[in-house]
Formats: structure tokens, sequence, C-alpha cells
């Protein structure tokens, strides 16, 4: 399913300004995404991606080249903006989450892609209003190189990802 990238809309516009705070932080607070994905001004080759070059806050599909730190923040709004409107044409009654619960959403669709939230059990809980089991269910999704290597088990080197799926279920509990 392609990300539909908003033209001149921001996150906040799309979510609203309490998630979009919750996905890229305030000047206190780190947000899921951000603290999540950190930030390379220069490319990369992303090993655990597949061997993708990436840069800034884990953008792929974009001219890859040193970037400034503000340029990186406003791909990163961008790119959110497009997959929050994914989750929002997916998820249905998307307007009457809480910011934690479309905050956890769209950072699981960012980081896992928007086909994979739009076939996930987390979802399908969305959309029956089945909360908070539906929250729980983030933690199935701890796989990665296309579901081989689960990053649950500490010898695959690769705990960000059930931690971040486990800020995203914090997020979806209002935690």
């Amino acid at each position: 399913m392609p990300i539909t990238r908003p033209t001149n809309r921001t996150l906040a516009s799309v979510a609203g300004a309490g998630t979009a705070a919750l996905l890229l932080g305030t000047a206190i607070h780190a947000g899921i995404t951000t603290s999540r994905e950190g930030v390379t001004l220069s490319p990369f080759d992303d090993a655990l991606g597949g061997h993708v070059k990436t840069v800034c806050f884990g953008d792929t599909g974009i001219p890859m080249r040193r970037y400034t730190l503000p340029e990186c923040k406003q791909l990163l709004d961008t790119r959110l903006a497009g997959y929050a409107l994914g989750v929002k044409n997916a998820t249905p009654g998307f307007d009457t989450l809480t910011d934690g619960q479309k905050a956890g959403a769209i950072d699981f669709a960012y980081n896992a892609g928007l086909a994979t939230w739009t076939a996930s059990s987390i979802r399908n809980g969305y959309a029956r209003k089945d909360f908070p089991a539906a929250c729980q269910r983030f933690m199935l999704y701890t796989y990665t190189d296309h579901g081989k290597i689960n990053c649950a088990i500490a010898a695959n080197h690769c705990e960000g990802i059930p931690a971040r799926r486990m800020a995203e279920r914090n997020a979806c509990l209002g935690e």
C-alpha cells in the first residue's frame, strides 16, 4: 500500500497536535519515533533493514546526501503525516482514538510498514475498539528480517524492536 505524501500537511494537521508531540517529542521529552529511530545526518547502510541506504530518521526513499538536523526533522514530520493518513484511511474510527492510540499506530506503521499495520491483529483490535487487548498485541510484532529473527531474544542483538513495541504499547494504553 503506497504512502500518501501530503502536500503542505504536517503530522499535527493530520493526526492532531497531541499525537504529533508524542511522536516527534517536545523541548522537554523525546518522542516515540525520534527516540527510537535516532538521527544520522549522513547516509549509512542499514544492516537490520536489509542493507538499504538510510539517512535522517530512517529515510530511504530520498536522495542520499548529507542533511541538516532541521531538514531531517521536516522530512520526518512530512513522512509521518503520510503514514498518519494511511493509518487513518485503514483504521475505522481513527478520529475517535486517543492521542496515544494514534501515536502507537502511526509509529508502528512507520517502522513496520503500512501494509503490516493494515493486516495486523493490532489494527483489527482497533477497528473493534477492543482496548486494551489491541494495545497488548504490539508485543507480538518483535521480529525482523521478514519474520526470521525474533528480536525478543537478546542473542539476536536487535533489542530496539521490542523496546519500540513496548513504547507503542505504552502510548496506546496511555502510560
